[in-house]
């Protein structure tokens, strides 16, 4: 009886060993940090640039000059198109006459080398001065419009596409390319108004079709800006390891189970080769990617935070950039050069034969050597000719017929801007209509 009552406490002692030792081992199996993944492909070129031949650094000086006025909310909304002031404009313009030679330095270099990005933490302010560059070139190109000095605003606004496509051509992180894509945004933008109105002339067209037969596609820049994004968040994950950065945050969990470096580059280098993959191909051809499924976040709040890595996986689910918003973007960039280009296209075209093409095809090989095609579902874009209108089908797929309708609120206008805000992207060949005022009756209806 003493033997059988020794046993039952022996055996789940022992048995409680056993399972302690299980668990250590697990522990340490699944603690163990891997090798460093090879990331070979993910590596980019840094080019070596004299000062002098790099336009950022004339683009720096040019930004430092600016006068900017202390209260800047009146200039915002004249550049949001949301006032107009013209007296307030020239008096601004005027003062910086100074600013536009500094800029016209930077513009013929062949690369904009921007400052490299180390880590999260690194200042982008010098490449935001950046913008304002392409604020003062946009306010000058509106102002010759204004004034019907149309080849003053021709040159203007292909100074502000060269500008763009510097700054976004040869980025060091992903903030560096949306600058230049939006810089770029603002030329494409006056490009079509330009070649909207009826007092540009055949010749003014021709330069403006060249210039914008020059402009590549984003994607090489955007896949650049991926890799080196991954290169930052590397750095970063160096920096975590050695208590450079986030001390209070992650002290005591450099331990091997809780934080694992490799482990954590290795998932960041497989989802970025994923956002790479996407950045070439249109929108409908794109993967989806399960950010979720990768990080691990999937398995649930409890089963998370006993797996190993628990900091690395937090890490990166914080850090990693919106993927969806910046494909988007560059399908929507690609979207608006498309049809800038064709604009200009149609505009020679009507000029030259009295009336718009009956079809796109009709523009090729003399206006154009191809119809270019919706960056969205990889068709021909297209064209209304009865609404003097081309446009794209936008992220859903759906062709509308070039329907204006707004998509809602859940995805705003303030967040995709007036063009992206409908069921259709339309670009209007002589120009958007101008909205007539309300009549009284319908002011009345819409009064609560």
């Amino acid at each position: 009886m003493k033997r059988w009552a020794w046993l039952l406490f022996a055996v789940p002692a022992v048995l409680g060993s056993i399972v302690f030792v299980l668990v250590l081992v697990v522990v340490l199996v699944l603690g163990r940090d891997g090798d460093p993944p090879d990331t070979a492909d993910l590596a980019v070129e840094r080019a070596e640039v004299a000062d002098a031949d790099n336009a950022y650094t004339h683009f720096v000086v040019a930004a430092a000059a600016i006068d900017w006025p202390k209260d800047g909310k009146l200039l915002r909304a004249i550049l949001d198109g949301e006032k107009r002031d013209p007296e307030y404009v020239a008096e601004f313009l005027a003062r910086n006459e100074k600013v536009f030679p500094l800029i016209e330095r930077g513009l013929p270099c062949d690369i904009c080398q921007l400052p490299e990005v180390h880590g999260i933490d690194d200042d982008h302010e010098p490449v935001y001065k950046c913008r304002s560059l392409g604020d003062l070139l946009s306010l000058k190109s509106r102002q010759h419009r204004a004034a019907g000095q149309f080849a003053e605003a021709a040159e203007t606004c292909v100074q502000l596409i060269r500008l763009g496509t510097l700054i976004q051509a040869n980025p060091e992180d992903l903030i560096h390319f949306l600058v230049g894509n939006g810089i770029l945004g603002m030329g494409l933008d006056e490009a079509r108004r330009l070649a909207a109105t009826q007092d540009l002339s055949a010749d003014e067209l021709a330069t403006l079709s060249g210039h914008l037969a020059r402009i590549e596609s984003p994607e090489p820049a955007l896949v650049r800006a991926f890799k080196k994004e991954y290169k930052i968040t590397s750095n970063t994950i160096d920096d975590i390891r050695d208590g450079k950065i986030g001390e209070e945050c992650v002290r005591g969990a450099r331990r091997m189970y809780h934080f694992q470096p490799n482990e954590t580059r290795r998932i960041a280098a497989e989802l970025y080769r994923k956002f790479i993959a996407n950045a070439l191909k249109t929108r409908a051809q794109m993967e989806p990617i399960d950010l979720d499924e990768l990080v691990g976040h999937e398995r649930g709040k409890a089963a998370f935070m006993l797996s190993p890595n628990q900091v690395g996986r937090i890490f990166l689910d914080l850090l990693l950039p919106s993927h969806h918003a910046l494909l988007q973007a560059k399908c929507r960039g690609q979207g608006e050069l498309a049809a800038t280009r064709l604009i200009v296209a149609c505009r020679r075209y009507e000029i030259d034969h009295g009336e718009l093409p009956p079809t796109l095809d009709a523009l090729v090989p003399e206006y154009l050597d191809a119809v270019p095609i919706d960056p969205f579902d990889g068709k021909p874009f297209r064209y209304v000719r009865e609404k003097a209108i081309v446009y794209s089908v936008d992220k859903d797929l759906v062709d509308s017929g070039g329907s204006e309708k707004s998509t809602g609120p859940e995805d705003s206008e303030e967040e995709r801007g007036p063009l992206w805000a409908t069921d259709d992207a339309v670009f209007y060949i002589h120009g958007r209509p101008e909205k007539p005022e309300p009549s009284d009756s319908e002011k009345d209806e819409t009064e609560p």
